[in-house]
């Protein structure tokens, strides 16, 4: 079962007593930028990110172009489990990632800092990706 697959049956499934992140959703600007799909479908889906970041339990924050940055590694979920451990999970291209080991979490949680501080701020960043959206 592929690693994507495996995650999605998972989420469908899941009863929020595995592990959780509390961490903001932090989105690339070539990301942001890229129009899947046609312009019309992606200016919903841009929307739809502005209206998901007004819950209060949602924080979604925009990674303007920094260049060769900390978060050119790829993209990573942090996780901490009911027992408070923190995990790391990295997915690539063909496969996907689980880290426990202390060493390289902790690495991926300093990446993680760095990247939140080049990041827009979440009002900011509602603003940035409204204006994608008025754009397209």
């Amino acid at each position: 079962m592929t690693t994507r697959r495996w995650r999605n049956e998972s989420r469908a499934d899941w009863d929020g007593r595995c592990c959780w992140t509390s961490e903001p959703g932090l989105i690339g600007e070539a990301a942001l930028r890229n129009p899947v799909g046609g312009a019309e479908p992606h200016r919903r889906q841009l929307l739809r990110l502005v209206a998901a970041g007004e819950a209060r339990n949602v924080t979604i924050q925009a990674l303007p172009f920094v260049g060769a940055g900390p978060g050119v590694d790829g993209p990573f979920v942090l996780l901490e489990t009911a027992e408070h451990e923190l995990l790391v999970y990295e997915e690539g291209h063909e496969t996907g990632r689980l880290y426990a080991d202390p060493d390289k979490v902790s690495a991926i949680v300093q990446r993680h800092a760095m990247i939140l501080r080049q990041a827009l701020s979440p009002e900011e960043s509602a603003r940035f990706i409204l204006k994608l959206a008025e754009e397209l």
